[in-house]
């Protein structure tokens, strides 16, 4: 698939403009950056895969499946988040799903979900299917069954739930062949730059545990007022604080920094706090830190995991748009004051930290490999 600048030039649009897109309209995501290049992405793939015993993907990966079904080799879809299970048992939180009935479910909230999932389904075929079976016939197959960037057709022999069971545990209603292998963690390997151990170590070394703010990789691009925002909360807690701004300029006082990245294994652990966008791969590296969470979700499935991390009690939820320097004080002095909350980060993230996500992945792959 294109990069996202590639998509974003094509479309005309700056980092900021798409970025915004792709917060505001899930649509967006999947009709212009999707499937306007699935064609060229599929067509991409299959000419590599000649030799292939398997294909691996994401759910949103829709040349995957194409290309594996064409050659006759199994796809094993990476379910990455706990909401892309949509189970009726678990049902997912967040735009789009606040019909459903949350954990707990009785038997008459149950069958109310799987009523709104199917609805939410044969939606999604409605919206997308046509585009998807255009790019199939090219490749010489028939129309697809199942409900885009949910599921794939046919029973595939392994799906790999890639986050930590604590998140969710397996349910009934889950798809078949499911494995949850937990986290498997990695930000960039142990390889750290000379500036950030020349400004970052030292801060973090030089005082109290600060608080550290991200967004990722993606979402500082439309960040708004969010890191003078935070930057001004903390300063009211007379707190430290670290600030990964991405391109974002900001000027701090003596009791923060503000820096481009720096890898979360690193810095999560010497935090006070973490306050994040509730992506699943920054959500993965704050439990394993074992450190209380501030999530400001923003889109897609980062309510649902901020809505976890909640249930899981290691954490508060902020979305975004409520996000200014009161109410981010108030939220944070909460969590900070609460030795219960902090307490239970810290058994999570011992529990986490026993996980072996790469290793159980890796091993239930090549099991499937093995049987190809």
């Amino acid at each position: 698939m294109p990069d996202f600048d590639s998509v974003r030039i094509k479309l005309g649009l700056t980092e900021t403009e798409a970025v915004r897109a792709l917060i505001d309209d899930v649509d967006f995501l999947i009709q212009k950056v999707l499937l306007s290049t699935l064609a060229e992405s599929t067509q991409a793939l299959d000419d590599i895969a000649d030799g292939a015993l398997a294909i691996l993907g994401a759910l949103v990966s829709l040349p995957g499946p194409i290309v594996a079904e064409k050659r006759n080799i199994p796809f094993v879809p990476t379910v990455l988040s706990p909401m892309l299970t949509m189970s009726a048992l678990d049902a997912p939180a967040g735009s789009g799903f606040g019909m459903l009935a949350k954990p707990p479910v009785g038997r008459i909230q149950h069958l109310w979900n799987k009523g709104w999932l199917a609805i939410i389904h044969r939606e999604m075929r409605r919206r997308y299917a046509k585009q998807i079976d255009r790019v199939r016939e090219l490749h010489g197959l028939p129309p697809a069954k199942s409900s885009p960037i949910f599921n794939v057709d046919g029973d595939p022999p392994l799906r790999l739930g890639l986050y930590s069971p604590l998140m969710g545990k397996i349910q009934k209603d889950f798809p078949a062949n499911l494995v949850l292998t937990g986290f498997p963690n990695f930000d960039g390997g142990p390889k750290i730059s000379r500036q950030y151990e020349d400004e970052v170590q030292p801060f973090l070394n030089g005082g109290s545990p600060p608080i550290v703010f991200t967004l990722g990789s993606l979402a500082p691009a439309a960040a708004g007022p969010f890191y003078k925002d935070s930057l001004a909360a903390a300063i009211q807690l007379d707190a430290r604080a670290l600030l990964l701004t991405g391109k974002n300029e900001l000027d701090c006082g003596a009791n923060a920094l503000a820096f481009a990245y720096a890898p979360h294994s690193l810095v999560f652990p010497k935090a006070a706090v973490v306050v994040h966008h509730g992506g699943i791969g920054t959500t993965g590296q704050a439990l394993k830190a074992g450190i209380p969470q501030l999530v400001v979700p923003m889109n897609g499935d980062q309510f649902d995991n901020a809505a976890r991390i909640a249930r899981l009690g290691v954490g508060r939820v902020l979305p975004f748009r409520r996000y200014n320097p009161e109410t981010a004080r108030s939220a944070l002095e909460t969590i900070m004051k609460g030795a219960s909350m902090a307490a239970r980060a810290v058994d999570v993230g011992e529990r986490v930290r026993a996980e072996r996500g790469a290793e159980v992945a890796a091993a239930e792959l090549a099991k499937v490999l093995l049987s190809a």
